[in-house]
């Protein structure tokens, strides 16, 4: 989220206290991601947490799943598992649910991924490797790729949201809305087909992260750490695959053999860049809808759905 919200700060201090015992002396908004808000919180004795709070159905639904991996693989240099009380990782806050990691010192990774450099590129390779050959029979309780998606309905509410607040938002966005229409509902219908060819065609599926972006990978001395696996799921390789391939430092060649694969599929990149530019065209405009933002935020979160929409179709 981009911004914060005061009762939801209030809440995250007092689920600290309630569940993990930590009373904050400082709480500092980290504006991370998409779906969360994101706090950097530091204890009586100035020991630091990250904590995030979410309502998203979509996230929390299965975020016990992902904590239980990151739990099963915390040896891994690369993850930072959430805090457990008493086996439970996530707790219930306001609407949705709070959770929290031990704070990690280090530079966080902005750039965009086609400007990594070629040593950063070569780290991601090597978690990336040994993410994708995962295969463990003990992680089968995560979620698997069925090649659904729900794009359709989401905007079918989008252009409800805009009907009936179309007094209330910026002309602007409704008239955005209204003139790229018809090419979302073109690109969705090519998407959900491109879906229904590989549920006949079965792909084998690999462990993935889902966002390996700038904001997610953290530079330490102990090395890369790599972040918010809420999207971890079994699917193609393609689906983690995608993020690097258009770096020139990447080394497709070394990806694929250190995989023990002799190609990728082009069309399943392709259905991978149009989930994600999708969801970010959608998600961005219902956000304009459904949160209270200042000017600013607003006109990021618009700017964000045209140039995804460009992305989408060019």
């Amino acid at each position: 989220m981009k911004n914060d919200d005061l009762i939801i700060r209030e809440a995250v201090i007092n689920g600290l206290k309630q569940y993990y015992g930590i009373s904050s002396k400082s709480i500092e908004f980290r504006p991370v991601g998409e779906e969360s808000h994101s706090y950097v919180v530091a204890d009586e004795i100035n020991k630091k947490y990250f904590v995030k709070y979410c309502e998203r159905e979509y996230v929390i639904k299965d975020i016990e799943k992902v904590h239980r991996f990151l739990l099963l693989y915390k040896d891994f240099n690369f993850i930072v598992p959430p805090i457990e009380i008493s086996g439970i990782t996530t707790f219930p806050v306001l609407k949705g649910k709070l959770y929290a990691y031990l704070f990690i010192e280090g530079e966080i990774i902005t750039t965009s991924n086609d400007k990594f450099n070629k040593d950063l590129i070569n780290k991601l390779t090597d978690i990336m490797v040994r993410i994708n050959s995962l295969k463990n029979e003990t992680i089968t309780f995560l979620p698997k790729e069925d090649f659904n998606n729900t794009f359709l309905s989401e905007l079918e509410k989008l252009l409800e949201l805009s009907q009936k607040n179309k007094l209330k938002i910026n002309k602007e966005t409704i008239f955005f809305i209204k003139e790229n229409e018809e090419s979302l509902r073109e690109t969705i219908k090519e998407h959900t087909k491109l879906g229904e060819h590989y549920k006949c065609k079965n792909p084998l599926l690999f462990l993935t992260h889902g966002d390996i972006t700038g904001n997610n990978i953290i530079s330490t001395s102990q090395g890369l750490k790599l972040v918010d696996w809420d999207g971890v799921m079994f699917a193609p390789y393609e689906r983690d695959l995608m993020f690097l391939l258009d770096n020139v430092n990447f080394s497709l060649n070394k990806y694929l053999k250190d995989m023990g694969q002799k190609e990728y599929d082009p069309r399943l990149i392709k259905y991978y860049k149009q989930q994600w530019d999708l969801w970010s065209v959608i998600g961005n405009l219902k956000n304009i809808f459904t949160i209270k933002l200042t000017e600013e935020d607003y006109q990021n979160y618009l700017n964000e759905a045209k140039q995804y929409l460009e992305y989408l179709i060019k």
